[in-house]
């Protein structure tokens, strides 16, 4: 299991205006799964959901609730669009 820091912006269902930046990290065996995931959460209370960015992290070992693991490093959008 990997860790994936995901940043985007989206908007609140009705909200006219800026869209309000996101930063959220979630627990996947890919980049695709972790954007799937991301999406799937974030559309039941927002729409125009951006994803601008992920970063992964290779976790070695789970020590309650922290992660031991390597750096997050960007990912390249082909692995997940």
């Amino acid at each position: 299991m990997n860790a994936y820091k995901i940043k985007g912006t989206s908007n609140a269902i009705g909200a006219i205006g800026t869209p309000e930046p996101f930063e959220r990290i979630i627990e996947a065996t890919t980049a695709r799964e972790a954007y799937n995931k991301n999406r799937e959460f974030l559309y039941k209370t927002r729409v125009h959901v951006l994803t601008t960015e992920i970063q992964e992290s290779r976790i070695a070992t789970t020590c309650g609730l922290g992660a031991i693991g390597t750096p997050f490093q960007v990912v390249d959008p082909d692995m997940y669009l």
